[in-house]
């Protein structure tokens, strides 16, 4: 990765909107992204790679009690 990575998009998560979002790279450090902004909620935050261990949402099913 030699090219400028700051000012592109890149899709993760963000902890302020709970999903992942688009965000702006705005930091980099030897090649690697440190810093995104969300162009969702404008929220700025260190970029976390993404990992296989992510939690999937589970469908819950809800029995009324009466």
């Amino acid at each position: 990765m030699s090219e400028n990575l700051v000012g592109q998009e890149i899709e993760t998560y963000c902890g302020k909107c709970k999903t992942e979002t688009i965000h702006l790279i705005t930091a980099v450090n030897e090649n690697k992204i440190e810093k995104v902004m969300c162009k969702t909620c404008t929220g700025y935050h260190r970029y976390k790679e993404p990992s296989d261990d992510v939690p999937t949402a589970v469908a819950v099913s809800y029995t009324h009690l009466r």
